[in-house]
């Protein structure tokens, strides 16, 4: 008894609680610099290159053609080429007298033989006293004539006597000169079927669009108006 009251007498020393040991935390200090963050770049829209355009010649309409020196010229028409080839027989008259007086004197053709001069210079000789070689002879020198007339005509002025006067020259595709071959083709070739299939291959210049007979579609020529 004496025992615990001596040691409830006695002075307690005061018990420190128990700390438990520091645990390390990480350490999350910031960084001095803070560092920049560059913006996205801006997405642009993506260009397709397209080549310029060029823009593309007119072409001129059928019923004109360019010819040489001149702007835009139209397509002489039927009745105007018919007058022209009557023009022309008035001329082929003055060229065939001296040749049908020469024959005459030379007795191959008879007096009284009746000639006459047709479409395009074209002739018939009406004489029954007329001997065919006579008459072969005399449309063959003026058949001839006819040719040179037309080919130097034509070489050297684009067109004979009777399409000059009326403002028509023929021109090939190209609207320029025509050449010796193609005017011979014109000429012969050409209007020699024009004239077997019944004319219709001169008829048919009043219903073509380009004003083209059959002469013209087998040479490639053209006969425009140049006023």
């Amino acid at each position: 008894m004496d025992e615990s009251n001596n040691l409830s007498s006695q002075p307690q020393t005061p018990v420190s609680p128990i700390n438990p040991p520091p645990v390390n935390q990480p350490s999350f200090a910031q960084p001095d610099v803070v560092p920049t963050v560059s913006p996205l770049p801006t997405a642009q829209p993506l260009q397709q290159s397209i080549p310029p355009v060029t823009p593309q010649p007119v072409v001129p309409e059928p019923s004109i053609v360019q010819a040489e020196g001149v702007t835009t010229q139209e397509y002489a028409g039927f009745w105007i080429r018919v007058l022209a080839s009557f023009l022309d027989s008035f001329v082929m008259c003055f060229v065939m007298i001296p040749i049908f007086l020469g024959l005459s004197a030379l007795g191959i053709l008879p007096q009284g033989t009746n000639v006459e001069v047709g479409y395009g210079g074209y002739t018939s000789v009406d004489n029954q006293q007329a001997s065919p070689f006579g008459l072969m002879i005399f449309q063959l020198i003026f058949g001839l004539i006819v040719l040179v007339y037309i080919v130097v005509m034509l070489k050297k002025f684009g067109g004979t006597v009777g399409k000059l006067i009326l403002g028509l020259r023929v021109v090939n595709s190209g609207g320029g000169e025509l050449g010796i071959g193609q005017i011979l083709l014109r000429e012969t070739i050409g209007k020699i079927v024009s004239l077997i299939v019944l004319y219709i291959g001169f008829i048919m210049v009043g219903f073509d669009e380009r004003k083209q007979g059959l002469h013209d579609k087998i040479a490639g020529t053209f006969v425009i108006k140049t006023r």
